[in-house]
This record gives structure tokens, sequence and C-alpha cells, in this order.
């Protein structure tokens, strides 16, 4: 486990009880801490009062400060130990029922000025209905891809089919576009802009945001 993750971790979890009261005011119930056992198994970090299964991640300010990484969320999508992620347990398995992602202020303060609530079963559904293309960056040239594609040059951002195509896929302008980043801790994430979803993704949000999404 890296320091890097190590120290996310810790900071996030500092802020937590920050976490706990916005949700409570803004669904108007109390909650709880999940257990180990529902965060293994449901990817929740919060249970609300009404049963509610809620994940949360909070970020450090330098992502809000970047325009691009505000508009974005994102969820584990691999381990090298081959555990299951937070995207199999939410989109294969159905678990989940929203998803908590702020912002924090700075590196002393507790205070998570943005967030959004998000629907997992919105961002299901619209998995579900459009798949997704998955923007990977090619580490080395590749001799096994497809001719179609052209030369590929490390850097590159090259696409992976989910669910898996095999042969050419069919076009499809409406794929949810994803980007897979590399942790420092054997594992991967991926990176979904708001704005790739209809507006009913987001249940509640701090404001300031200011992505235009369309309605279902």
């Amino acid at each position: 486990m890296s320091n890097d993750y190590i120290t996310d971790k810790v900071y996030e979890e500092q802020r937590m009880p920050t976490v706990k009261a916005i949700l409570a005011s803004t669904m108007g119930m109390a909650n709880r801490p999940a257990t180990k056992e529902e965060d293994q198994i449901f990817a929740t970090d919060i249970v609300a009062a009404d049963g509610t299964r809620i994940g949360c991640r909070v970020r450090r300010a330098k992502y809000w400060e970047n325009e691009d990484w505000r508009r974005q969320f994102t969820i584990r999508w691999d381990r090298e130990s081959g555990a299951v992620t937070e995207f199999e347990k939410v989109v294969e398995q159905g678990k989940g029922d929203m998803l908590f992602y702020g912002f924090g202020k700075d590196e002393k303060s507790l205070d998570i000025p943005y967030w959004n609530l998000l629907s997992l079963d919105v961002f299901r559904k619209e998995i579900a209905k459009h798949e997704m293309m998955i923007m990977i960056r090619a580490t080395s040239v590749a001799d096994d891809l497809p001719p179609e594609w052209g030369a590929v040059d490390p850097g590159d951002l090259i696409p992976q089919f989910y669910p898996e195509v095999v042969g050419i896929p069919k076009p499809n302008p409406n794929r949810i576009k994803a980007y897979l980043e590399n942790n420092n801790d054997s594992t991967s994430f991926l990176a979904f802009y708001l704005d790739a979803f209809p507006k009913e993704l987001v249940i509640k949000t701090s404001g300031g945001f200011e992505i235009e999404q369309e309605e279902l």
C-alpha cells in the first residue's frame, strides 16, 4: 500500500464527520458509519436511517482548482490483487445507492465547500443503456492493436470497450466515455465527466460546478 494512498485515506477519514453532517442535513435524517462488512460488500461508507447506502469520496482542494478535474468523479476499476472493485460492486452487482463526491477546502480545514450527491442507480442505467468506452494511455507501441486505429505511440489514448467487444465495435455516439488512470498502489480508477450523464445523476449539490446536463 503506497504512502500516497495512506495519506489520501487519512485526509478523507478526517473529513467524514463533515460528510455525515452534510448528508444528514441534505437527506433530512440521521446516518451512521458503515461497518467493515458493509464497506467490503456494498461499496458503502455511510448508511442513512432509511437504509440508503452511500459511498463517499473527498478529494483535495488541488483537484477542485483544476477546472477539468472538478467536473469529474472517479470509481475504482481494477486491483492487481484481483479483489472485487468498486466498479464491479456498483455496476455489475448493483450495490450501493448514492455516491457523495466532495472537494476539501485545504490541507488543514475540515470543510468540504463543493460536493455532489450522485445517484448510482442513474449511473448504472446509463452504463447499461449506452455501454462504455474506456480511454487508456498507451505505455508502449502495441503490435496487436486493430489496424483501423493506425499508428499508436506511447502516451496516446486508445479505446477499450465495456462490455468487451470482439472485432470492430459498432458505431455508438452515445457511449459513456471514461478515462483510465493508474494509482501508485497497484490499483486503477475510471474518471467520468458529470456532463456525460443526464442531470438526474446529481441528486443534490453544493453548487459551483458550472456543468450542463441533459434531462433523461
